[in-house]
């Protein structure tokens, strides 16, 4: 017979299991009601996300009832940030002003470019717009809580926004807060002219904005056939009307800062890019640019990328491109134009030498001798940009470049301008691109 002694002792064991297995069963019950509460909190605080920005949504689009189109105009509200690109939307602005089918209105924002630490500048735009007499609504930072009632008082059935980089413009104008309305884009660039895809999403012809705009008005069937191929909605948002700056570039007067000179007028444009990948040779033609002017043989106007400043600074240090900018129009035949209006510009010069990738499809429009200052291991050429390739004569330094335009101004002989006749029969459709693109919104909205 077993002593009772001696079932203890058997059961003992089975115990210490049974405790042990209470305690772990205890934690078990003790981390689930934790993650339970942390999801639970979560959850709220995701609800809470989601219940504010239908708040503002119910704010911007759902606050009032609008009367349909049949009887009234077509607002649409244009967000200025960048006036070095008023080029691209100053004519269109000005036809809907004249056309009673449209309602315009344009209002100065913020910006904030490459290698800038906060946004700002919005009373640079404000004052650019008060100078050439267009009025506008002023948004600046302190305004910006009220974003979503100015929405609702404007309510645009279409808005502009001037470049497709998110990261140019406050939060509140992100393509993400801008869905409430149908979104519109004419490119700051007359042409898209490089391929941006490093082995995957075309950043200038497909990021988030491209995805999200509702018509892209583009310069011909080359660039919309760059759109099909590389975009994911396959250009079915893109319509061909032609670039506004088409026309705008080569019509009215022509300006230069000292018209009564003698010498050979010459646009720099250096571009802000000088990164991996960039095509911005500021920092190595800097000194052959500044010996050229020394030279005292041709006026150079310095028309630089309106991001260059910042990231010339921020490559070289702060205070650089200052002190460049202070020793550069210390002498006498050296200007400096940042305005947006740049025709004019163009229209008053001789030649134009960049680094830059905008202005080689834009300046052949003035059928001026062309030169690019190409950097090694930038984006490649699209197929547009080696249609324009033809138009410009490349070389690889600033040295160089002083070279052939000192041979084209003492021979008239420019290697480039048959192929520039090419480039502008093959990327410059007929017709009037505003027209066109007025057009296509009255057609959109089905209105004749």
């Amino acid at each position: 017979m077993v002593s009772m002694g001696r079932i203890g002792d058997i059961f003992r064991p089975h115990r210490r299991v049974l405790r042990r297995l209470s305690k772990v069963e205890g934690a078990l019950v003790e981390r689930h009601v934790r993650l339970e509460n942390l999801v639970e909190s979560r959850l709220n605080s995701l609800y809470g996300l989601i219940d504010d920005r239908l708040r503002r949504l119910e704010q911007i689009s759902g606050g009032s009832v609008r009367r349909p189109l049949a009887d009234r105009p077509i607002t649409a509200l244009f967000l200025i940030h960048n006036m070095a690109a008023w080029d691209s939307v100053a004519d269109v602005i000005s036809a809907m002003k004249q056309d009673p089918a449209f309602d315009p209105v344009v209002a100065s924002i913020d910006r904030k470019f490459p290698g800038e630490s906060g946004f700002g500048h919005e009373d640079e735009t404000h004052l650019r717009l008060e100078e050439l007499g267009i009025r506008h609504i002023r948004i600046r930072e302190l305004d910006r809580e009220a974003v979503p009632d100015l929405m609702r008082a404007i309510g645009p059935d279409i808005l502009f926004r001037q470049s497709h980089w998110d990261a140019d413009v406050p939060p509140e104008f992100s393509s993400q807060n801008l869905s409430f309305t149908r979104l519109c884009y004419i490119s700051y660039e007359m042409m898209n002219l490089g391929d941006h895809r490093h082995g995957g999403r075309d950043f200038v012809l497909d990021d988030d904005f491209h995805r999200r705009v509702w018509r892209v008005f583009c310069a011909n069937s080359a660039e919309k056939e760059l759109y099909r191929s590389n975009a994911l909605l396959g250009g079915t948002n893109v319509v061909v009307t032609g670039h506004p700056k088409m026309a705008r570039l080569t019509r009215g007067p022509e300006w230069w800062p000292s018209p009564r000179s003698n010498l050979k007028r010459i646009i720099w444009s250096p571009h802000h890019t000088l990164g991996k990948f960039g095509f911005g040779l500021f920092p190595a033609c800097r000194d052959d640019m500044l010996a050229w002017l020394r030279g005292g043989e041709v006026e150079i106007v310095l028309a630089f990328h309106p991001a260059l400043p910042s990231m010339a600074d921020a490559t070289l240090g702060q205070g650089h491109f200052q002190t460049f900018l202070d020793e550069w129009t210390a002498l006498p035949n050296g200007y400096v134009f940042s305005g947006g209006d740049y025709g004019p510009l163009f229209r008053g010069s001789d030649a134009l030498v960049t680094d830059g990738i905008s202005w080689l499809i834009e300046y052949q429009l003035m059928r001026k001798p062309l030169i690019y200052i190409e950097r090694e291991g930038h984006d490649p050429f699209n197929p547009v940009g080696e249609i324009a390739r033809s138009g410009f004569v490349t070389v690889r330094s600033a040295a160089e470049a002083r070279e052939v335009a000192e041979r084209i101004f003492a021979t008239g002989d420019d290697p480039a301008r048959e192929g520039r006749a090419d480039v502008l029969a093959k990327l410059i459709p007929p017709g009037d691109p505003v027209s066109n693109i007025l057009e296509a919104l009255r057609a959109s909205f089905g209105l004749r």
